[in-house]
């Protein structure tokens, strides 16, 4: 059993284990396949003395993650438009709206629809007042 340390910042940090070994779960850190907590980037990662212990940082935001479509999608969700009324918008089928939604789901790591719009406003509302990335303020 691997020990991990995940380091946020100075008050943010997390132990957990691992079955894998730690040259295992280095390398998959730093291919992106391992699960990081923290909605996180890893900045570095090191083995000391049989503990993994990785520094993160927060990202910036989801939003980058998302295509132009599901933003189209999302922009429509949030302004209380029924799943066929966006179809009809966007001259799509109702099951392609539902297939962007639920990538857009995928790819900001939410469960459900109501956490999407959530996550994917507060981060809007963030890249308009400058908080986030500047290349992000166009969505």
């Amino acid at each position: 059993m691997t020990r991990i340390l995940f380091i946020l910042d100075g008050s943010n940090f997390l132990f957990g284990e691992n079955d894998a070994d730690p040259v295992q779960i280095l390398s998959d850190i730093q291919n992106g396949v391992f699960a990081l907590p923290f909605r996180s980037d890893p900045v570095k990662c090191v083995e000391i003395e049989g503990w993994v212990v990785v520094g993160l940082r927060s990202r910036k935001s989801m939003i980058r993650y998302l295509t132009q479509q599901e933003i189209n999608v999302l922009e429509l969700l949030i302004r209380g438009k029924t799943v066929n009324q966006i179809a009809v918008a966007l001259t799509l089928s109702p099951e392609t709206i539902k297939y962007h939604i639920e990538n857009a789901k995928i790819r900001m790591q939410v469960e459900t629809r109501n956490e999407l719009i959530a996550l994917y406003c507060r981060e809007k509302e963030s890249v308009q007042n400058g908080q986030l990335d500047p290349e992000l303020r166009k969505t």
